[in-house]
């Protein structure tokens, strides 16, 4: 006996046959959204160009190999937010973000110190290209290097030594210093060095930068023994804020146990 096809069957056939050859699957139309936030980088609004990156972040992964390709924009405002939002997404864009370190203009040089310090110790390939830009033109990108170098968990004697240079050249900016002083405390050695330079910012005019100073020293913990009265003259600091890290600081220094290592990473 010949069976037929049952209507059902038939229905869904033919709506098979008769759907939009141009029908676009979730992946295409993902791919034409990232495409269009792209365009909307080289926009003329600086909000607009920030808003298109906060949404290619959001996008993640996916966005990834559009926004590597707008590195080589001719605009510069695009390979700094493109660098930015690569570096929010993840590590995988570091390769691209190490070249942007070497970009003509500054301010894709500091777009790509904040995207490798967002990503953090995945970053830390970039650690020697971070070290030499703590020595570029623009102040900026000292102060972004900086700041990334604290985030990559790179605890090596090179990039504190580094920072102590930046630390304590008064020429730099009060801002580079204080990423300075505040990576320092981040990566934790304690060597002498470290901990002679920290100690002897504590007198610097900024306060902004006595108190990273300050939180520096207290994350380093009993390394810092050697500091103790510099840092009780401290609670007599001007700005409350200084005098209350320094009693934190003070704090941490007394109460951790007096056999903790005195040159490996500290506190983070």
């Amino acid at each position: 006996m010949r069976h037929e096809p049952s209507v059902t069957v038939l229905v869904v056939f033919v709506a098979v046959l008769l759907a939009p050859s141009g029908c676009k699957d979730k992946e295409t139309a993902q791919q034409e959204r990232i495409d269009a936030l792209i365009e909307e980088l080289e926009d003329s609004d600086a909000y607009v160009r920030r808003a298109a990156a906060e949404d290619l972040v959001k996008i993640g992964q996916s966005a990834i190999p559009t926004l590597i390709k707008a590195f080589n924009s001719k605009a510069y405002y695009v390979r700094f937010y493109a660098a930015r939002a690569a570096g929010e997404i993840g590590p995988v864009a570091v390769p691209h973000l190490i070249e942007a370190l070497n970009d003509n203009d500054q301010e894709v040089r500091y777009g790509a110190t904040g995207a490798l310090g967002r990503i953090g110790p995945q970053a830390k390939d970039a650690v020697p290209l971070l070290i030499k830009a703590l020595k570029d033109e623009a102040s900026n990108v000292r102060s972004g290097a900086a700041w990334a170098l604290g985030r990559t968990g790179a605890a090596t004697e090179e990039v504190a030594a580094a920072l102590v240079d930046i630390l304590s050249d008064k020429q730099l900016s009060p801002r580079t210093r204080q990423h300075a002083a505040d990576a320092l405390g981040k990566i934790g050695l304690a060597t002498k060095a470290v901990v002679l330079a920290l100690a002897k910012a504590l007198k610097e005019e900024d306060w902004n930068v006595r108190h990273s100073v300050v939180k520096a020293l207290g994350k380093i913990g009993p390394a810092a023994k050697a500091v103790v009265p510099a840092l009780t003259e401290a609670l007599k600091d001007p700005n409350r804020i200084v005098r209350a890290a320094a009693t934190t600081a003070l704090e941490k220094i007394q109460q951790q146990p007096s056999d903790a290592a005195t040159t490996g990473p500290a506190e983070k």
